[in-house]
């Protein structure tokens, strides 16, 4: 029997963060949200060449933020363009996760929603995550995540995963994973979850022809900004799809390319560039 592949319409939560709490670190207490950043990466043109430049980008950032600019009002549109970075606050507990990671040389993927769909952890090399929001009766893009591989892991193994990826993630993701554990008077793991790592297809190492971006521009100061872009592929995307993930299973890599190919030639056509490697958030 052939290999197999799968297509993931993961809507996130898409409300851009609000400038009450644009310095500090989001805890569970609030909902994930979506922020408008800039930071030095290197994207591709439509001719694909590949330039480096500090790009601006939608993206999940859950740690601290400074701000850059700040925008017009809109409700689609950013009101803010930030730059991330990261600093553990005096009470460092409860803190939200960043998943996806869109940082660094590779693209990361750890945990959201698995524990409520096994499904989730059973992604082939060469399957294709589109996550994005539900805005405007549409779906809008942020993410373009193409697995090139995984390790399975759980709540007790966190420290294991330490030397396989960035520092940065493993802060600001890994690590508060791990307080979810519900350590007991001795320090042990009471509360087990499995969970699955993905590792993103790069430009330098793709996947069926494939690799993992974002939709981008070029930060050049006010101008810099974009509404997050809608995608429409019949079959593929569901425009009324808010909370759940739409899965499209066992098709062809031939038809996982084309989606791919499809996703950005759509975002070429809406003036955008493709972002594949965003520099690594510093802590402070």
């Amino acid at each position: 029997m052939s290999q197999t592949y799968s297509i993931i319409q993961f809507p996130h939560p898409g409300a851009e963060q609000t400038k009450k709490y644009i310095g500090s670190w989001s805890t569970k207490s609030r909902p994930h949200t979506r922020k408008f950043l800039v930071q030095q990466g290197k994207y591709l043109d439509a001719s694909n060449a590949i330039h480096s430049h500090e790009l601006v980008f939608w993206a999940e950032w859950e740690p601290q933020t400074e701000l850059v600019h700040q925008l017009h009002e809109s409700v689609s549109s950013p009101n803010y363009i930030l730059r991330p970075f990261y600093s553990y606050p005096k009470n460092g507990s409860d803190l939200h996760n960043t998943d996806p990671f869109v940082f660094g040389n590779q693209f990361l993927y750890s945990n959201c929603r698995q524990k409520k769909d096994g499904q989730l952890q059973k992604l082939t090399p060469g399957s294709l995550i589109l996550f994005g929001s539900h805005k405007d009766d549409h779906f809008v893009l942020d993410t373009v995540f193409v697995v090139a591989k995984s390790i399975q892991y759980n709540t007790t193994q966190i420290e294991t995963l330490k030397n396989k990826v960035p520092k940065a993630f493993f802060d600001v993701t890994l690590k508060q994973l791990k307080t979810d554990c519900c350590s007991d008077t001795k320090n042990n793991c009471v509360k087990v979850t499995d969970y699955v790592l993905y590792f993103g297809a790069t430009f330098e190492a793709p996947v069926g022809g494939m690799y993992s971006y974002i939709p981008c521009l070029t930060y050049s100061g006010l101008d810099s900004s974009f509404q997050r872009p809608p995608i429409l592929i019949e079959g593929i995307i569901s425009n009324n799809l808010a909370q759940n993930f739409k899965l499209t299973k066992e098709i062809s890599l031939e038809a996982v390319h084309e989606v791919w190919e499809t996703v950005m030639k759509q975002l070429f056509d809406q003036g955008l560039q493709i972002g594949i490697e965003v520099n690594l958030p510093t802590q402070r």
